[in-house]
């Protein structure tokens, strides 16, 4: 199952931007990373585990895709499916694209 262009239109107005030809895979800046960039504060990672906000990003390889549809996942469940039967695109270009 692909994305319709109408969920991939709402999720880009969202701030998420599709990497990868298949455009399955999808990058978003965080808040904090923002803040973090503009020395307004810094995200609860690097405050506890030192991972720097500024070199974070939140991404997905598999936006219409996850067995689990958790309740409190941040991806809007109503547009995935348990099965994929489409192409998926080579990690290196999800990983290239999402930098």
């Amino acid at each position: 199952m692909s994305l319709s262009d109408q969920s991939i239109e709402s999720l880009t107005k969202k701030g998420y931007r599709f990497v990868g030809s298949n455009q399955h895979s999808a990058v978003k800046v965080c808040h904090w990373t923002k803040k973090s960039l503009l020395d307004e504060g810094v995200c609860y990672k690097e405050k506890f585990y030192g991972i720097k906000s500024h070199r974070c990003l939140q991404m997905s390889p598999s936006i219409p895709f996850c067995h689990h549809k958790c309740l409190f996942c941040w991806r809007d469940i109503s547009i995935t499916s348990t099965t994929w039967d489409e192409e998926f695109d080579d990690p290196g270009e999800i990983i290239e694209g999402c930098i």
